[in-house]
């Protein structure tokens, strides 16, 4: 646990440290966009609470926009290492079962140039196209669960919420 919280402090700072760029790059145009809006429509009473309106908008769609990211990339690391995983273990699978005869490693060790390309980059090939349309389904899905999992895997998102509390909350 301990080892999986520190893991994702490390995460949480990155997360954090984008938010902070990505908001103090859209606060400027946000100011020179917003603030006259704001101005002509709120009364003069309310006008010191501009800035402080502005600055927390832009954090909050930073870090929004920045967890999203981050959630982006871990689906595509994900995506990509089960794909190749999936793949070879399939490419494993047929050899087992004798349905074709592929030993991937001596392949890549003995082969020639050509047969290397052709024979042994099945593996690659699949395990790419696997990991492609998993992005693809996750960014679909809005990188959410559907209906039977989401209700199956409840509990599992409790445990994700609880880790996201601590990584943030804990010191």
């Amino acid at each position: 646990m301990a080892g999986v919280v520190a893991t994702l402090k490390l995460q949480f700072a990155k997360t954090m440290s984008l938010a902070v760029s990505i908001s103090d790059n859209i606060r400027k145009p946000a100011v020179s966009i917003l603030a006259p809006f704001l101005i002509y429509s709120l009364p003069p009473e309310h006008h010191p609470w501009i800035n402080p309106i502005l600055d927390l908008t832009c954090k909050f769609l930073a870090m929004s926009l920045a967890w999203y990211l981050s959630r982006i990339i871990s689906a595509v690391h994900s995506a990509i290492i089960g794909g190749l995983a999936a793949s070879r273990a399939c490419i494993q699978l047929l050899n087992d079962r004798k349905l074709i005869t592929l030993d991937i490693d001596k392949l890549r060790i003995l082969a020639t140039f050509a047969d290397v390309i052709t024979k042994s980059m099945i593996d690659e090939y699949s395990g790419w196209t696997l990991a492609a349309m998993g992005i693809l389904f996750q960014l679909g899905q809005g990188m959410q669960l559907s209906f039977p999992l989401n209700i199956l895997l409840l509990p599992l998102s409790f445990v994700e919420v609880s880790l996201q509390w601590a990584v943030t909350f804990m010191k």
